[in-house]
């Protein structure tokens, strides 16, 4: 029988609040610096925590060296060692408890002193010999540790001020800095928390004692060189006098847990597992860091192009587009609002053009979806990322339900949703289309039912995923990978490009305020259309539905589908701008 002696402690620390962290508030600088922190915490302070409390020889951290091993399942002598670090969490392997505990006490000084309380992590500890188990066993035991401790995490709030305390300019907090715009030629308040976040960029600043620092840019590796550099503010994203548009764009991988359960699955020995664990983590940060830089490099060619350059206003070399987010599958940034749509489909189109990954003998295929949400750029930056997240998450759930109605599970593709934000919104993503897509809502009118939704299973009295769908939305689309005819991006793209070459700009208008009024006015349009030779652009081929004359689609049986795909490429005539293929031009 194994001795207690014997057992050693899996942790699990997991980072709480990232998004509230990163994007609350509406300054770029500050969204990138908090984006730097939250990198750094795993890979920095608990590296940094790990050597204060074992001593460099007594901890193995780079866990990312080719061909490393799991050394302290056989070595006594190791107290610590890292089995990953990636997406926000980190696993560690330590000799004792006590040892895991002094490290993670040491961890949350460094956090607290750093941060000033507003960010935070919780830990899961799981006991195991590290030997002759099974790793997957252990994985999922101490994150199920982990999914009850956050459950029971009480969240704290950092100390507030009194009377006579200055707020911090960007987030309310007590000041503790006071720092000089020299581009508003004022001085700026700032808490601990927002002077931490401005500190990780690359750029001198100057504080009330006259002291200037100058800090490493963790995106050089995105530039793509020629002297371009990414801008430090939403108003630099190109935007000419008058256009105040800025997209957020957030890309999430699809079934990555599930991908790697499989994988491990199939390993018994541990340290095989774990070095496959440590493979898969790097080969997926690797890939989509390639991509997001393939991307970029892409825009940059686009801007040689002279008419394509013209419609942006460009000081000091600076891309329209900057990074937030790379932290494995996820990823974020921020650009011209012409831009959004492009650049994700431009990302999904080249996740889609990598090959599979090979990781211990099994092949595994990355897919992502996307969500788009354009705005204001003065509009609160927190609500547009949490408005992106909801549109990867509706691109993923429709993905999934036709992939299942398919008999496509393993399949899944790249989709992409997006959502062009008009005025203020104070409400979810299904509530605004409900308000805003459906005719019914629009009009306070019974004419139109909504469509169906989808479904799996297909009979509703059944449990399962549903997906609500709506009259002007024919939305989410797949950009690639999947062969279900009815979504392909490539026929809305062909929808627009009818549209915007065959088509007069008063015409498309007229169309668009058409469609959400009345059935008459709908059926007098399309009768004027006729009359005319104004063919609605052909769409779907020979699919499910199929082309006729008529704005609102019906399936083969003549049943009205109550659904149209020509609103959404209405939407994309003022938020669309497609990079030229031409490679040159004058600079």
């Amino acid at each position: 029988m194994e001795t207690d002696m014997k057992k050693k402690i899996l942790a699990v620390y997991d980072i709480m609040g990232i998004q509230e962290f990163i994007f609350g508030s509406n300054r770029l600088k500050e969204n990138l610096g908090a984006s730097i922190i939250v990198q750094q915490v795993l890979e920095k302070e608990l590296v940094g925590a790990m050597k204060d409390c074992c001593g460099d020889e007594h901890c193995h951290v780079n866990w990312q060296a080719d061909n490393s091993s799991f050394e302290i399942a056989s070595h006594d002598e190791i107290e610590a060692e890292v089995i990953y670090i990636g997406g926000g969490n980190a696993m560690v392997a330590y000799q004792n408890k006590p040892k895991a505990i002094e490290i993670t006490k040491n961890l949350s000084r460094r956090i607290l002193e750093q941060t000033g309380g507003t960010l935070q992590f919780v830990v899961a500890y799981h006991e195991t010999t590290l030997q002759g188990k099974n790793f997957q066993d252990d994985r999922k035991a101490v994150f199920r540790e982990l999914k009850k401790n956050k459950y029971q995490f009480v969240q704290t709030l950092p100390l507030l001020g009194i009377g006579i305390t200055r707020q911090g300019d960007t987030d309310g907090l007590p000041a503790v800095e006071r720092i000089w715009d020299k581009d508003v030629k004022r001085w700026e308040y700032f808490s601990q928390s927002g002077d931490g976040k401005r500190e990780q960029l690359s750029e001198d600043v100057e504080s009330s004692s006259g002291t200037k620092k100058k800090y490493a840019n963790p995106y050089d590796s995105l530039r793509p060189g020629e002297g371009w550099d990414f801008p430090l503010k939403l108003d630099e994203l190109g935007q000419k006098e008058g256009d105040h548009d800025i997209a957020v764009v957030h890309i999430d991988g699809n079934n990555m847990g599930q991908q790697l359960d499989n994988v491990l699955s199939k390993i018994s020995d541990y340290n095989q597992a774990v070095k496959t664990l440590r493979e898969f983590s790097q080969k997926v940060d690797d890939t989509y860091e390639n991509v997001l830089r393939d991307v970029i490099k892409s825009l940059r060619v686009g801007l040689k192009n002279q008419t394509f350059r013209e419609n942006f206003e460009l000081t000091d070399k600076r891309l329209p587009i900057r990074p937030i987010v790379r932290n494995g599958d996820d990823v974020t940034f921020v650009c011209h609002g012409r831009l959004g749509i492009t650049l994700a489909e431009e990302f999904l189109r080249a996740l889609d053009r990598v090959p599979e990954i090979r990781i211990s003998g099994q092949t595994i295929k990355l897919s992502a979806c996307s969500g788009v949400a354009i705005v204001k750029s003065h509009f609160p930056f927190s609500r547009a990322y949490q408005l992106s997240e909801e549109l990867c998450a509706s691109a993923k759930t429709k993905a999934k339900i036709l992939a299942k109605l398919h008999n496509q599970e393993h399949i899944i593709g790249n989709w992409l949703d997006f959502h062009i934000v008009q005025s203020g919104i104070t409400t979810d993503l299904s509530e605004l289309r409900t308000r805003f897509y459906q005719i019914s809502s629009v009009q306070e009118i019974q004419w139109k039912s909504p469509p169906e939704p989808l479904q799996y299973p297909e009979h509703t009295k059944q449990p399962g995923m549903k997906y609500q769908q709506y009259n002007l939305l024919w939305r989410p689309w797949c950009v690639a990978g999947c062969d279900i005819k009815d979504y392909q991006w490539d026929v809305l793209r062909d929808i627009y490009d009818q549209f915007t070459n065959k088509w007069k700009r008063s015409r498309l208008k007229r169309l668009r305020n058409t469609m959400i009024r009345s059935k008459e006015e709908i059926e007098y349009l399309e009768e004027e259309f006729r009359s005319r030779h104004f063919i609605l652009p052909l769409c779907f081929g020979d699919s499910q539905v199929f082309r006729d004359s008529h704005v609102f689609k019906k399936d083969k049986g003549g049943r009205n589908l109550f659904q149209t795909p020509y609103f959404d490429a209405l939407e994309l005539l003022d938020v669309y701008l497609p990079i030229p293929e031409q490679q040159g031009g004058k600079e």
